[in-house]
């Protein structure tokens, strides 16, 4: 059994022992999991493929909504620990 999974995700569990990270998908190693091989360096020659993460809202949101939100957005991303769970 095995899963591909957003590092955010899986990490707790691999920190927590409760599964094992055989290999990362991006080009380079994660530096928080730097014992980690990419899928290249595990013989996946070429394979490489990383995650998007977004927030959208629907067409016709009125601005003032958006920029709310927008700023919103901007406070909570400026954060430390923020930053750090990603």
């Amino acid at each position: 059994q095995f899963n591909f999974d957003q590092l955010s995700v899986a990490q707790p569990f691999i920190q927590q022992g409760r599964t094992r990270a055989l290999a990362v998908t991006s080009a380079k190693r994660v530096p928080s999991m730097p014992d980690v091989p990419t899928l290249q360096e595990s013989g996946f020659k070429g394979f490489e493929a990383e995650t998007f993460t977004g927030i959208l809202a629907p067409t016709g949101t009125p601005p003032d909504v958006l920029q709310r939100f927008s700023e919103a957005l901007q406070k909570i991303l400026a954060d430390k620990a923020v930053q750090a769970k990603f």
